[in-house]
């Protein structure tokens, strides 16, 4: 049951400097949050598993780094989130990037590694507003 958890997308290669530290003060703040982490990417569970969080968590988090926006991976769950009209806050790793046209209509969270602190605020309170009905 994954209905009240927020869905995070990343490129695997930002989960130590970048991810693990977002999930964990995620998850301090109290918001339930699914990644696939723990599952081989491309598997059969890990298909069956990103699925059923597709299908049931309420928003997405998608962590946009340059490595993010070139794997098809994170461009198909995004591209589902999409589709299904849920809610999708990107974080943007680095502002000068640009975010994929069907992103480009978001307002997305500029990570800065030197007010992480800050970030973290702003997406728990993204995420609350989101919960509340706001856009």
């Amino acid at each position: 049951a994954l209905r009240d958890h927020a869905l995070m997308v990343y490129a695997r290669e930002d989960w130590h400097g970048l991810v693990a530290p977002l999930l964990i003060n995620l998850q301090d703040a109290g918001v339930k949050t699914w990644v696939d982490q723990h599952l081989t990417n491309g598997s059969d569970a890990w298909g069956a598993e990103v699925e059923q969080a597709l299908r049931e968590c309420w928003l997405m988090i998608v962590v946009l780094t340059p490595s993010a926006i070139r794997a098809p991976h994170v461009r198909l769950l995004y591209r589902h989130f999409l589709a299904q009209e849920k809610p999708i806050i990107p974080v943007v790793y680095d502002a000068t990037q640009t975010l994929p046209a069907e992103l480009a209509r978001l307002r997305p969270i500029i990570f800065d590694a030197r007010e992480d602190s800050r970030v973290f605020h702003k997406l728990v309170y993204a995420i609350r507003q989101r919960r509340n009905g706001d856009k």
